[in-house]
Formats: C-alpha cells, structure tokens, sequence
C-alpha cells in the first residue's frame, strides 16, 4: 500500500496533461492514496467552480451541483462513493466526454452525466423517477447512464485486468498472508444477476427456480480487486460449465504459463468448480478426511474470502444488481460498468471503511450443489496438493 508521500504524488500529478494515464499506472501496481490525504483530494484532483459566474445553469445543472455539495454521509448515500473518489471519477469523464451540440438543448456536462449514471447504478431507482427528482427528461436520464458506461467500459482494460507477472510476485505474497496457503495468485467465484424474461433471450436463462438470470464469473486479488469477469452465460447452466466455456479456461489449461510465472502457482474456488492444476478446490468431506485434508479445506475457506467480499462489496455498493429490467446486451455492460467503478474504489481505504459504515456488506456466496467429482480424481495434480499441504505444515499456526 502506498503512503502518504505517494498518495501526495499521486494528487499532484492529477493536474498534468497525463493525468488519467497516471492515475492508471498506480492503482495498476495496487497504489493507493493514504487516507491522510483524503480530506484534500476533492479540492486538488478537480475544482469545480461552482460560484463563478458562467452562462445560465439549467435546473438539471443546479440539482446537480445541489446534489455535489451535499455532506458526507448523504452524498455517499446518494451516489454510493465518496466525494474524494466521485471526483477522480469525475477526471476521468471529463478526459473522455465529447459532448457534441446539434442545436436545441445543450448536452449535458461531465458532472450532471456522472451524477445521472450513478444514481441509476447505485439505487433502484426508475429513469422516470431519477428525471421527476432531478427535473430533467427520461431521455437526459437514458442517455446520461449511457454515455458513462460507454466511457468506463472504455477504461475498462485498464482497470480490470489480469496482472503482468511483476505483479503476480505481490499478489501471491498477500494471499498467503490471508491464511497461509502458498502459490494463489487468483480467488474465484461466481453469482447471478436477475433480470425481466423476454421471449427474445430463450428459455436457457430460466433457472430451475423459474428465475431469468446470467452468471458472472469473476477472479480478484488478495485486495479484492477483480482481475478476470465473464458476464453473460446463461443462468440455467452450471458454474463448471460456465467456467469451461471461457478463454480463461482455455488458456490456463492449453498455455498456462501465459497466465502464471511457475505450476506452483493458482487460483482457490468452492466446490461448484471442477479442480484441475491450477484451480484448487476442497476436498469433499464425507466424514472420513484426514487431519491434513481438513486444515487444507479450512485454509483454502479463508483464502477464498477476498472474493467473497468483493461480490459483497460490488452488490453493496449497487442496488441495481439485484434485479435489471433491460435489453441483456445493455445489462451486461452496466455489469462490466459496476465492476470497474469497484475497482477504482477499493484502491482507496476511505471507500472500503465508508461502504462498511454506511451499508449491509454482506458475503455473496454460490449455492454450493453437490459435486460430481472427487478433487483427487479430477484431473487435479496430487503431487501439488502434497507440496501445498506440507508447507502449510510447516507454517506457525
């Protein structure tokens, strides 16, 4: 974690021409900003002139800025970030947002935009309802979540990706620190996201619960930062089918060391998932494990909790992830959008510790079904398990 003299670099280096780029490369190498600093990153990342005198605001403008200057908490309540992070989003609409006028009514401005978007993620609110509230159209409202998913799912290579090899070395180290479990670099989960039937997305997204949903896969680091997602795949599928079917799984099993630095390394999961090499699941008990095979499943319980929690952050901080009622194409992309807002977030402790203060962070936990397969039979490397177990072993308790 940075301190406080990186997180001051980091603040001033927020007004250069290559502020953006910069604010990327650090949170890439899982800087983050000290929360001394916390207090000051509103007025420097990005000053919003509110009191000097500019053409007339609209309503829709002056809600907004109403909206902005709102204290602490009922801003966070609101926009489900703090001001410190909402502006260093805020930079980042302003670097991206071509608003282009073709007559009429002006289009709106980086600020009115963001408010509008996060309002709509961050509640469950209508796009009637957040118009009534912020006295502009339902149009302005659809447009506005629009054009910042468009800009964040731009961003979105560098924000959620999966780490270089320079960064696995620290990703390991953390997870070990979690429980003692050497070699993870990766936690891996997944939940489902509800949404309206339509006649035009077929039967293979009802559940057997008779519920329309998709899986999202998703992998994180030690610091809860998602670092693979898959959104999309049919809800009636199980999740080691989900996981088959996607590029991550293809590549970890025919080149795995484009995605690790060495066979000892790999990502921890429940039970659901199918346990091959590189894929640590538990062992299934029946009552007969040995004293090993329990300690192996209680470390690897505890080394799974960063995913736990970053599903439970991500659906904490959006309410509209409980239930979409959209086309699947545009609901895949506010998905993807609230994923890489959590990962600008929880690069930041003021953002962890509000959203705990503030909100039911609850853990997101896959409805276990039971196994068709033994992790000693399924394609799992034995020799490994007996490495990973032997040096918990030789670990202090």
């Amino acid at each position: 974690m940075a301190g406080a003299a990186d997180a001051t670099m980091l603040l001033e280096l927020m007004d250069d021409s290559d502020e953006i780029n910069t604010l990327m490369m650090m949170m890439q190498e899982n800087h983050s900003l000290s929360l001394d600093n916390a207090a000051t990153s509103a007025a420097v990342i990005h000053t919003l002139s509110f009191t000097k005198h500019r053409e007339k605001l609209t309503l829709l403008q002056n809600n907004a800025r109403d909206m902005y200057n709102l204290p602490e908490p009922e801003f966070f309540n609101q926009m489900r970030v703090t001001k410190q992070t909402f502006d260093i989003l805020l930079k980042i609409m302003d670097y991206y947002y071509q608003p282009v006028h073709r007559g009429g009514f002006k289009p709106n401005d980086s600020l009115c935009t963001l408010i509008l978007a996060l309002q709509y993620l961050g509640t469950t609110l209508t796009y009637a309802e957040i118009s009534k509230r912020m006295e502009t159209s339902n149009t302005n409202v659809y447009m506005a979540v629009q054009t910042a998913i468009d800009i964040f799912c731009k961003v979105a290579p560098e924000f959620l990706h999966w780490p270089s090899k320079d960064e696995l070395s620290g990703i390991e180290s953390g997870f070990q620190n979690v429980a003692g479990m050497p070699g993870v670099v990766g936690a891996m989960a997944g939940i489902q996201i509800k949404f309206k039937y339509s006649v035009s997305v077929g039967e293979s997204y009802v559940t057997k619960r008779n519920l329309t949903t998709f899986h999202v896969l998703g992998i994180c680091n030690d610091k809860s930062a998602f670092t693979y997602i898959n959104i999309g795949y049919p809800g009636s599928a199980e999740e080691q089918e989900v996981l088959k079917s996607t590029s991550f799984y293809r590549i970890m099993e025919e080149n795995p060391l484009s995605l690790f630095t060495s066979d000892d390394q790999h990502i921890v999961a429940n039970s659901v998932y199918p346990a091959s090499k590189h894929v640590l699941v538990p062992f299934r008990d029946f009552g007969l494990l040995s004293d090993e095979q329990v300690k192996f499943n209680q470390h690897l319980f505890q080394t799974r909790f960063p995913i736990v929690e970053a599903f439970g952050q991500l659906k904490a901080r959006f309410p509209r992830l409980d239930y979409f009622d959209s086309d699947i194409k545009k609901i895949t992309k506010m998905v993807k959008t609230c994923c890489v807002l959590h990962n600008i977030a929880v690069n930041f402790p003021w953002e962890v510790e509000t959203l705990r203060n503030q909100s039911s962070v609850f853990a997101i936990e896959t409805e276990e079904a039971t196994p068709t397969f033994d992790i000693m039979s399924y394609d799992a490397d034995e020799d490994k398990l007996e490495k990973v177990i032997a040096e918990m072993d030789n670990m202090k308790e």
